[in-house]
């Protein structure tokens, strides 16, 4: 349910829309479950910046990429992502915190 301060400022159509989304249930703290996975070398993972948390961050160019582990750390995984630069395929490595990256689907 909303808070009855925000209902009333609200248009009712706009209350009911929102109210079965449920989008503000979603804010705040991450599931135990994103800290939980196990990541290995050699693991292929999607990088998907998450804004809740700032530390670790990818930069905007890597979001949506998918790319292979090749170090692990204690909060942090190693990643080797190919980035295309003036016409070329490189191979760059970038160093991401674990609540940015999953496993791959298409491992």
């Amino acid at each position: 349910m909303w808070p009855r301060a925000i209902l009333f400022e609200m248009d009712e159509d706009v209350a009911l829309t929102a109210e079965a989304l449920g989008t503000w249930r979603k804010h705040g703290v991450l599931p135990l479950a994103t800290y939980m996975r196990n990541y290995k070398k050699g693991d292929i993972v999607d990088i998907k910046g998450m804004g809740t948390v700032q530390k670790g961050m990818p930069h905007k160019c890597y979001h949506g990429k998918t790319g292979r582990v090749y170090n692990v750390t204690q909060h942090a995984v190693g990643i080797i992502v190919n980035k295309e630069v003036k016409g070329k395929i490189l191979a760059k490595s970038i160093t991401v915190h674990i609540e940015h990256i999953k496993h791959s689907e298409s491992r």
